[in-house]
């Protein structure tokens, strides 16, 4: 998160919690939309409790904002604890020799080994989003004679406007990892349709499975709030990026780290936004900025 968007997102939380004002409602005091201003609170939050542990509240329960009223004190005070740019650090690991360790240590500590090592690959080769990876299907990475296919077009999902938004399977690397758990799922008889195309996998069957062989559920946020989300899929990342040796990263921070990299590549910031399925060039631009680090961080130890 840039500093302004910390300062804001900062009031904005002070605003929700001790004034008890709605997100509509503190947004609107600085010009942003109610889903801007929850955005960026729940982004802080996330953050500043990677670094300072918010009382009980893990994973799913700092989304919630009446939990995290019953916490203010804990909340506002991680909060003020919190340092972008100690967090920048740590959170990224080369992508070269240390995120294959990175691999290592996931497989190692993980009950749904196959699943979770594709699963990581699949976010930091593509960027995708926990309702893209949700909707992804095995007839999207298979075709009926068993083929993977280079890469899947789904749609865009970005403030529901149309366009392409296309998930390559192209790295070697994530394509073994996806087959190696669609070979464990076939032996476990998870999502089997007893035909031999797809290999033998139920080709509408969700491309990703809970450990339990169900779907990573799609639900409202609440009752008045009917937008989409799939809380167990977003808790399943946070344990398996802690599992890696990335603990405090995110998901928007991956997809930042394959935006950065893809510019780096020689990618245009148009070809990022179709890669990313982000339609508006300033969520491109905002998507690129680099957090500056502190002053402390630049001087200490420079000579």
């Amino acid at each position: 998160m840039q500093p302004r968007t910390i300062r804001q997102a900062t009031e904005i939380l002070h605003d929700v919690l001790e004034r008890r004002l709605s997100y509509r409602e503190a947004g609107a005091r600085h010009g942003i939309a109610r889903s801007t201003a929850e955005k960026q609170v729940k982004a802080l939050v996330r953050l500043a409790a990677s670094q300072t542990p918010i009382g009980m509240l893990r994973g799913s329960d700092l989304s919630s904002l009446a939990l995290l009223r019953g916490a203010r004190d804990d909340v506002l005070r991680a909060v003020q604890a919190f340092d972008p740019a100690a967090s920048a650090r740590r959170r990224m690991p080369r992508w070269e020799g240390e995120f294959t360790e990175a691999l290592k240590s996931l497989r190692s500590q993980s009950e749904n080994a196959n699943r979770d090592v594709a699963l990581l690959l699949l976010l930091f080769s593509t960027g995708a989003k926990p309702l893209e990876i949700a909707a992804l299907r095995v007839r999207d990475y298979l075709t009926q004679d068993g083929q993977p296919r280079d890469f899947a077009d789904i749609g865009h999902l970005e403030e529901g406007q149309p366009g392409r938004r296309p998930l390559y399977f192209l790295s070697q690397r994530l394509r073994s990892a996806l087959d190696a758990y669609l070979e464990e799922r076939f032996r476990r008889g998870l999502g089997v349709s007893g035909q031999p195309g797809y290999r033998g996998l139920a080709a509408d069957s969700s491309l990703f499975l809970t450990k339990d062989g169900r779907s990573f559920e799609v639900k409202a946020r609440s009752a008045s709030d009917p937008r989409p989300i799939c809380p167990v899929l977003v808790a399943t990342y946070r344990r398996i990026l802690v599992r890696a040796g990335m603990s405090g990263m995110t998901m928007q921070a991956a997809r930042r780290h394959v935006a950065q990299r893809l510019l780096a590549r020689g990618a245009t910031r148009s070809q990022v936004g179709e890669l990313l399925g982000i339609v508006h060039q300033r969520s491109v631009q905002r998507l690129l900025r680099r957090a500056a680090p502190s002053i402390e961080y630049l001087v200490k130890d420079i000579t």
